[in-house]
């Protein structure tokens, strides 16, 4: 779906039926013009340093579940600029 409408924001759940986030950053990072769109992961880990772990993986930003509607907000005004 990314390839074809060219988001300027991706949010990835970590936890996804098919393919999980791991997987699916990876294959996103491999597609030509996406080395550079932020992608926040969503994830309801508890783990210290998990945000360390999802940066080193591909990933722009971390929200974790559940999160605030100003925190999610304020992921959207980091890497949105409006036009």
């Amino acid at each position: 779906m990314a390839k074809h409408c060219r988001p300027d924001l991706i949010f990835m759940d970590i936890n996804m039926p098919v393919m999980d986030g791991t997987e699916a950053i990876q294959s996103l990072r491999s597609l030509p013009g996406f080395a550079k769109i932020p992608v926040v992961a969503l994830s309801a880990y508890e783990k210290e340093d998990m945000g360390k772990e999802f940066f080193k993986l591909g990933f722009t930003h971390y929200l974790n579940k559940p999160f605030s509607k100003s925190d999610l907000m304020d992921a959207i005004h980091t890497y949105v600029t409006p036009e």
